[in-house]
C-alpha cells in the first residue's frame, strides 16, 4: 500500500491530493480540514491517525512542502467548536503526528534543529491583515 501513496504523492505535489484537503468554490485559498460526516468517535480517531500518515508519506516524498506552513494552514482550518464525532478526526491527526515527533526526536536534536532553521531562514513577516485598518481615535483610549 505505502508504494502507491508513494508514486502518488510523487506524481501529484499538489497539496489537494491529502484526503482531507478540498479546493471549496467560496474560498479563495484550499481549505484544509475538509472531513465527512462521522457517527463513531473511534472511527474518526482512527481516520485522522490515517490523514496524518498521509501528511507525513507527502512530506516524505515532496520536502518542498515542508516549512511552508502547511500544518498552521490545516491547524487553522479545524473546527475545534465542534463536539460531534468528528472532533476524533483532529484527535487522531494530532496524535499521529505526536508520535512521529517522538519517533523522530531520537534521530534529531529539536535544539539544534530550530538552530539551523533560524541560521537559514530571514526574520519571519508578520502576516498580513485583510481588509481596511481601523485607526484609533483619542475616544478608543
Amino acid at each position: 500500500m505505502s508504494q502507491s501513496l508513494s508514486s502518488r504523492y510523487s506524481a501529484l505535489p499538489s497539496l489537494t491530493v491529502l484526503p482531507f484537503v478540498r479546493r471549496l468554490p467560496q474560498r479563495a485559498r484550499i481549505h484544509c480540514w475538509q472531513v465527512p460526516p462521522i457517527q463513531d468517535y473511534g472511527e474518526a480517531c482512527e481516520m485522522g491517525r490515517e490523514y496524518a500518515a498521509h501528511l507525513l508519506r507527502l512530506l516524505h516524498d515532496c520536502p518542498q512542502h515542508a516549512g511552508n506552513g502547511l500544518l498552521g494552514l490545516i491547524a487553522s482550518d479545524i473546527d475545534y467548536a465542534d463536539a460531534s464525532a468528528a472532533k476524533g478526526f483532529w484527535v487522531g491527526f494530532f496524535d499521529c503526528l505526536e508520535q512521529a515527533m517522538l519517533l523522530a526526536s531520537d534521530l534529531v536534536d529539536g535544539f539544534v534543529l530550530a538552530a539551523m532553521l533560524n541560521a537559514r531562514r530571514p526574520a519571519a513577516k508578520p502576516p498580513r491583515r485583510r481588509g481596511p485598518r481601523r485607526r484609533s481615535t483619542p475616544s478608543d483610549s
